[in-house]
């Protein structure tokens, strides 16, 4: 007997295509379809789910069908988006979708010699995906039939195209000339320089007739990463200020006035709340926030995709080496009462810095060889560095880079 979707399990109904499909693209609801079933054919692999069928959520299922069924009217056979950039916070089952999109893209395209890779900043970050990919395929037995799994080179390959499915990270940066079909990208916001990212989709995919990069990732903090970079250009598309056809756009998370603290804005930023993981794990995570900034920061960034919002960023760099952000936010002190001209308030500014001096360990901030102390604000209405603050014993310097 085939198994049936649990009856408490969600289904997207009435579903409606993106506004950001172009009036010379239609929905192919066949082509969706494909997508679709091919997916929930898999299985999940871990926890209470594992061997269960992979029925999508109704997030899932509206990205599936946006960036599967948006095709052109011209050519039916070609779809609208190439990047699909898809900001969530942990645990909502990025790392699933990944790989079964990765699989997708290696059985289910009609690309002859595919060539398909799991990136991110290092070999085993990349491997998540693919392992669950790996373990994907040996649930069914139909795709053992056809695929060959290489476990030491972390390679799959589906033998009746010849398509490949293989790990990449930063580490092999330099690797050009690869014919690219589809990338997905692991957790976007730890890369530590842009060079991966910048090989793997500056042509990469010329030579093929609809290459797709699937870019997954928890909210960055780092302002000159190519994360910020790639997260700024989703949000000037959903807001208007940018276009962009071929770029599908997806942030879940909370705006800057939401409350934090309200367990139905959880849900709002977890689309997957209850399914993949339980309200219980978020309320210990939220009794965790409440004890330290550093502890509310992290909340924020991974539970609720919210450093992005940040009111100003604190970042400590010792020796070129970035530590960590602290939120100013969860200093309880605003950024107006600072900024009140080009200049920042010096008194107010010492303030902030006692209380890092005071919180360094749970900041993460660290001294200088000198004995001062680094720190890097920047001002959240333009991009550059306002000011280089170094504190020494009591005293309080200001360098305008």
């Amino acid at each position: 007997m085939a198994e049936c979707r649990p009856q408490n399990y969600p289904k997207l109904k009435d579903y409606k295509p993106s506004r950001f499909m172009l009036p010379t693209c239609h929905y192919d609801a066949a082509k969706a379809d494909r997508a679709v079933t091919f997916i929930e054919n898999l299985r999940h692999t871990k926890g209470k789910w594992a061997g269960k069928r992979f029925w999508l959520l109704p997030w899932q299922e509206q990205i599936i069908r946006d960036v599967f069924g948006t095709v052109r009217e011209d050519d039916p056979t070609m779809r609208q988006y190439t990047t699909a950039y898809i900001e969530i916070p942990k645990k909502n089952g990025k790392s699933e979708l990944g790989a079964a999109i990765a699989l997708n893209m290696l059985i289910n395209d009609d690309e002859w010699k595919a060539e398909v890779y799991s990136c991110a900043s290092d070999r085993q970050q990349a491997a998540i995906v693919f392992d669950v990919a790996v373990d994907m395929v040996r649930q069914s037995p139909a795709l053992m039939k056809r695929v060959k799994i290489i476990p030491s080179t972390r390679r799959m390959i589906y033998q009746p195209t010849g398509s490949i499915y293989q790990v990449l990270s930063s580490e092999v940066a330099t690797k050009h000339g690869l014919n690219v079909s589809a990338c997905i990208f692991d957790e976007l916001q730890t890369q530590p320089t842009r060079a991966l990212y910048d090989v793997m989709t500056q042509g990469s995919g010329d030579a093929r007739r609809q290459p797709l990069w699937f870019l997954l990732t928890t909210a960055g903090t780092d302002r000159n990463s190519i994360c910020w970079e790639v997260h700024q250009k989703a949000l000037d598309i959903l807001e208007g200020r940018k276009i962009d056809p071929r770029f599908y756009p997806v942030l879940f998370g909370l705006p800057d006035d939401a409350d934090w603290t309200n367990e139905e804005n959880w849900y709002r930023a977890n689309p997957s709340l209850d399914h993949t993981i339980t309200i219980d794990k978020v309320r210990d995570a939220f009794r965790k926030a409440q004890e330290t900034p550093a502890d509310e920061n992290q909340f924020r960034q991974l539970r609720l995709r919210a450093a992005h919002q940040f009111g100003i960023g604190i970042k400590v760099n010792v020796c070129q080496r970035k530590i960590r952000v602290v939120p100013f936010q969860a200093l309880q002190l605003g950024l107006k009462d600072i900024f009140t001209g080009r200049k920042p308030d010096h008194d107010l500014l010492r303030v902030v810095l006692d209380q890092l001096e005071r919180n360094i360990a749970l900041s993460g901030a660290c001294r200088m060889n000198n004995g001062g102390l680094a720190i890097l604000l920047h001002h959240p209405d333009c991009r550059m560095i306002c000011f280089l603050v170094v504190l020494k014993q009591t005293q309080c310097h200001l360098v305008h880079p």
